[in-house]
């Protein structure tokens, strides 16, 4: 995913790697792999399918397209990525 580097392709914030304090707990902006195309709308595991997203995006996004994800983006202005850097 390194063509990508470390921002969530979604909103954009920085996020850190898993373990990046030392500790496991999961935090909003951890790194994670999402599916561009959602799995359950037929998308692969390929490559050119996955983008680096924070665990919000992952978690919060469900199964909605791209567009629709980023609809919902910016109809809350974005507020999240503000309030992480």
């Amino acid at each position: 995913m390194a063509r990508d580097g470390p921002n969530c392709f979604w909103c954009e914030v920085l996020t850190i790697e898993h373990g990046f304090f030392g500790i496991e707990r999961r935090r909003p902006n951890q790194r994670t792999t999402e599916h561009f195309i959602p799995k359950s709308a037929g998308g692969s595991n390929d490559d050119e399918n996955l983008v680096i997203a924070c665990m919000h995006c992952n978690a919060t996004r469900g199964s909605m397209s791209p567009e629709e994800w980023l609809e919902m983006l910016d109809a809350q202005g974005r507020e999240r990525a503000e309030k992480m850097t």
